[in-house]
Parts: structure tokens; C-alpha cells; sequence
């Protein structure tokens, strides 16, 4: 209870701070054009607290969900005040409309620079989960290396590693997962130097061990790496059969390419199959026989490799890059590194969006879109896992984010507003005040439609509220089939 008392009062401060740099940067605009601010509120519902000072309110409202500036005139094209919001200029309230994501953007670029210090202006960027490969605009970016998820208490690595270290070399060479099966093989018995940077600091640590023997046992037919089943989905076919780590030599007595195994497999559904296993030591050959469902998952197990750093040293692993800056770009790394994650951000939708397409569904976007109740969820894990640095950094993913959301084109957003603003610009004609109501008012519909499913689908995979929808009994088509994040 006190833990998850503590991420709702860092959750609170995230949001609040956000919203508020947002909101500050809509007031201050709105001031320095002339126009009178009502009301400034962090907050929504009904007001808590707050006191009034040169004829605006400054109040703190109930609920933590966002914030607003209420200008006068605003909503009403047809007030001609010289101190309201339609009395002014188009290029005047353009100006107050894009205030807000300009001090998200600010506020990001001051906590890059400080990220930046604490990581000797490395930044670091997942990696490894698109089709397409992210280059960034500005910055030197390394090849996709490993980022420690996990250690077993069994591994070489344990005591030795903290969570989240980054493996960046090998015996004082470069490597890459692109290379990595070749570097696995080369040092092969050898005593090795591995070197991890922290996650949230630039300190090095040097780890020495033994790299495991891979014997020909442990290899495929042109001394590439096997399939090893390192555990299993619900109702596996291969549970009871094999134990975790069971290595697969053969299918029907044939070799097969690793990196074309699901597709071979899934070509014997709703067929018997022979599979060769051995232990996880490579020893003691068996042959058992299973039968492949008709299903997207038709042996229910989860895969690994011989070659992997789960099977050889017992860390669970994710591909990740860093963007480093040198010399005197370190002085530009802070706005440099924002206008990167901008780039990101839109990089990761587009790949996402072209997925969805691809495989005919909206699960690979869903699964990475997350509302509040995903975004606390999210931070949780942070504190737990990184603490102060990682909520710098969520702090400037959100930033980002929510500059690059408010500027979408959808009426209710600033962005609605701006591309309303604009229009009239280039047509010098004004739009009714009765449309522009109306546009809004969908907007505000649109948002609280897409709110509700977003919240609905977090339920679904940050909370235990899951097992009311995915059970042995119910299984809501689509909702479950969403990752589970929860605990």
C-alpha cells in the first residue's frame, strides 16, 4: 500500500508538472498579447483551493487530470475586446496556441542536458523492435547492443550486475547482436572481460568469466545456433514432455534453419510431429512425438537460442542503442536529442500503424498505446527498477509525447486550433463562431470516446482486473490478447 501510495504522489507531480509548464506556457503567451486571463487551473472538477491577483483566478482543482487557461472571449469569434482572444490577431493567437507545446518542448530539452551530464551526453534508445531500422537525426548512434532484463540467481553475471546494465564489450572489442553469435563462438571456453555501463549513469563495470564450451551438440548443421525452449504458454503441448532448456536438434529427423523455425513448424498444423531434444547441457538425445495445433501458437512454447545470453550466462536480454554526442555538439545535445525523440515518436507510430496494416489488426498499436492507467503503471515499474533518473527521463518522454499529441489536428486539441487559425489566415476569413463550437465539441466527444477505450484496454494489461475478462472460462476476443504488464 505505501508503494503504491508513493508512485501516485510521483504520479501526480509528473502530471501536474507537466500540465502545469504546458498551461504557464499558454498564460504567459495570452499576457504578453494583451489578452485577459479568467482563470488558470491545474486540475479538472471542482476547485479546491486557489486565490485571485490582477483580475485572474489561480485555483487547484479536484481531479489530477489535466489542467486549462481560460482566456476571455475564447470560444466566442464574435467579442471584438481589444484584452479578448478574438480581439486579436490571427498570427497573435497562433502565438498563444502553440505556447503550451513550446514549454513541453523546453521543458524537455532542460532535462535532456540534465540527463545528459549524468550519462556523458549518451543517450539511450530501444532498439531492435521494428522492421525498419530508427536513425536519428542528430548524434552518433551504436549498433543494437544487449540490455540486461534480468539475472538469474544461478547466472555467472549474479552479484556481478545490477538490472538494466548494458553489455558494450566484449574482451575490449565492439559488438553487436548482429555479430553476436560470431563473437559467441570465437570465445567459446575462453576466460572473457564483459563490459556493462549502468542504465541511469555512465559508471563502468568490467566482470570477468568463464564463457561457456560450445560443443558441436550445442550447434545446427552450419555451426549456427538450435532452438532451446526456455519456458511455456498455457495448455504447451511440450509441457511435461521436456523440461526449460531442452534443446531442439532436430524436427521429423532433419535440421532446420533457426531463424525459419515457427514457419516450419507451422507447417505441420494439425499433423504429428517428431522432435529431437536434448537437455540443456547438449547431452542425453531423445526423440518425443507431439501433435502441432491449428493455432497462432501451435506448441505454446517460448524460444531462446543456443547462442543467446539467457541460454549461455542466465540473463534475460532486449536490444538497445545509444546516441552518443561528442566534442562540441555536447552543447546542442539537449535540443538535438528532443528533436530525436520528436522523430521517434513518430517513427515508432508510423512502423506501428504499418504492422497493424500488414497483419490486419489493431493489436500491434494497441499494445503500445497506454492512457493513465498505463502510464502509472509504467512509472511504477521506473521507481522500482531506476528510480530518480528514470522519471527524469519518462519526464521527458511525456513532455515530448504530449507536445506532439496537442499539436495532432483534431478540434479540442491546440493543434484543432491552430489548423483553424490558419485556415482563416490564408482565407482571411473568420470562422463562425457557431462551427467553431460545434468542431470543438466533437473534438472534446472524439477524445472521451478514444479515453474510455484506452483506459478500458490498460485495465486489460496493467491491473489484475484482467483476470475478470481472460479466464479458462471468458475470453474477450482482441482485449486479451493484449501483452500483460500487470503484476
Amino acid at each position: 500500500m505505501i508503494e503504491f501510495l508513493s508512485t501516485l504522489v510521483v504520479f501526480v507531480f509528473v502530471i501536474g508538472v507537466l500540465v502545469f509548464v504546458h498551461e504557464l506556457g499558454h498564460f504567459l503567451a495570452a499576457r504578453l498579447v494583451g489578452i485577459r486571463v479568467e482563470e488558470f487551473a491545474i486540475g479538472m472538477g471542482p476547485k479546491v483551493c486557489g486565490f485571485s491577483r490582477n483580475d485572474t483566478e489561480y485555483n487547484i482543482r479536484l481531479l489530477p487530470i489535466g489542467g486549462f487557461v481560460k482566456m476571455f472571449g475564447e470560444g466566442d469569434y464574435d467579442n471584438l475586446a481589444s484584452d479578448s482572444y478574438g480581439g486579436k490577431s490571427p498570427l497573435q493567437r497562433l502565438f498563444v496556441l502553440v505556447a503550451g507545446v513550446m514549454m513541453n518542448v523546453l521543458l524537455a530539452i532542460i532535462l535532456l542536458y540534465v540527463q545528459g551530464f549524468n550519462l556523458g551526453f549518451e543517450y539511450r534508445v530501444p532498439d531492435g523492435y521494428f522492421k525498419n531500422e530508427y536513425r536519428p537525426w542528430f548524434g552518433e548512434k551504436s549498433e543494437s547492443l544487449l540490455v540486461v532484463q534480468e539475472v538469474k540467481p544461478s547466472s555467472p553475471l549474479s552479484g556481478k550486475i545490477d538490472k538494466l546494465d548494458i553489455l558494450t564489450k566484449i574482451n575490449g572489442e565492439d559488438y553487436s547482436l548482429s555479430n553476436w553469435s560470431e563473437k559467441a563462438i570465437k570465445y567459446s571456453g575462453q576466460q572473457i572481460n564483459l563490459t556493462f555501463v549502468g542504465y541511469a549513469s555512465d559508471d563502468i563495470k568490467n566482470v570477468v568469466i568463464q564463457f561457456p564450451e560450445l560443443s558441436s551438440n550445442l550447434l545446427g548443421q552450419n555451426g549456427g545456433p538450435l532452438i532451446v525452449i526456455s519456458g511455456f504458454t498455457e495448455d504447451s503441448v511440450l509441457e511435461g514432455k521436456v523440461q526449460p532448456g531442452a534443446i531442439i536438434k532436430y524436427i521429423n529427423g532433419k535440421s532446420y534453419e533457426p531463424d525459419n523455425f515457427v514457419q516450419t513448424i507451422s507447417s505441420f498444423r494439425g499433423q504429428n510431429i517428431k522432435l529431437t531434444v536434448l537437455d540443456s547441457s547438449g547431452n542425453n538425445e531423445r526423440e518425443i512425438e507431439i501433435y502441432v495445433r491449428d493455432q497462432e501458437r501451435p506448441l505454446g512454447i517460448i524460444l531462446t537460442t543456443t547462442l543467446s545470453p539467457s541460454f549461455l550466462f542466465g540473463i534475460t536480454t532486449s536490444p538497445i542503442s545509444l546516441i552518443e554526442f561528442k566534442g562540441l555538439s555536447v552543447w546542442f545535445a539537449g535540443f538535438a536529442q528532443a528533436l530525436n525523440n520528436i522523430q521517434y515518436f513518430g517513427f515508432a507510430i508510423s512502423e506501428l500503424l504499418q504492422i497493424s496494416v500488414n497483419v490486419g489488426s489493431a493489436l500491434p498499436l494497441a499494445d503500445n498505446v497506454s492512457g493513465a492507467v498505463g502510464l502509472f503503471g509504467i512509472l511504477d515499474r521506473v521507481l522500482k527498477e531506476v528510480g530518480f533518473w528514470g522519471i527524469i527521463e519518462l519526464m521527458i518522454l511525456f513532455s515530448i509525447n504530449l507536445a506532439v499529441i496537442n499539436m495532432l489536428p483534431i478540434p479540442a486539441l491546440d493543434g484543432g486550433h491552430v489548423l483553424f487559425t490558419l485556415v482563416e489566415l490564408i482565407t482571411r476569413k473568420r470562422l463562425n463562431t457557431k462551427w467553431y463550437n460545434y468542431l470543438t465539441l466533437a473534438g472534446f466527444a472524439l477524445l472521451l470516446f478514444l479515453m474510455i477505450v484506452i483506459t478500458y484496454l490498460d485495465i486489460i494489461r496493467f491491473t489484475s482486473l484482467r483476470k475478470i475478462f481472460c479466464n479458462e472460462s471468458r475470453e474477450v476476443p482482441f482485449v486479451c490478447d493484449l501483452s500483460y504488464a500487470g503484476d
